[in-house]
């Protein structure tokens, strides 16, 4: 994956780069994370990164909500409404 940084007059390409940070776990979730990265054989970080991209994933697949416009009844139908209808030429 590689990302694409306009800043001011410099292109800065970053492609596949780790960086470090902190997050705060409760020790119970730690506990699960360590258990499954042994008996995977894989690192923590691993299954921490995995889990933040699949749920940042799907959070970009949630649809929008649909949109609705209130109707009012004006009386009279202005579907079939011509230019002349509407100004008395």
């Amino acid at each position: 994956m590689t990302f694409w940084h306009l800043d001011a007059k410099f292109i800065v390409i970053m492609s596949n780069l780790n960086v470090r940070t902190t997050i705060r776990l409760d020790r119970g979730l730690k506990y699960l994370i360590a258990k499954m990265a042994l008996n995977r054989g894989i690192k923590q970080q691993d299954i921490i990164k995995k889990a933040i991209r699949e749920y940042l994933e799907k959070q970009g697949k949630v649809q929008a909500k649909k949109i609705m416009f209130p109707k009012h009844n004006l009386g009279v139908k202005l579907d079939k409404i011509t230019r002349d209808d509407i100004y008395d030429l």
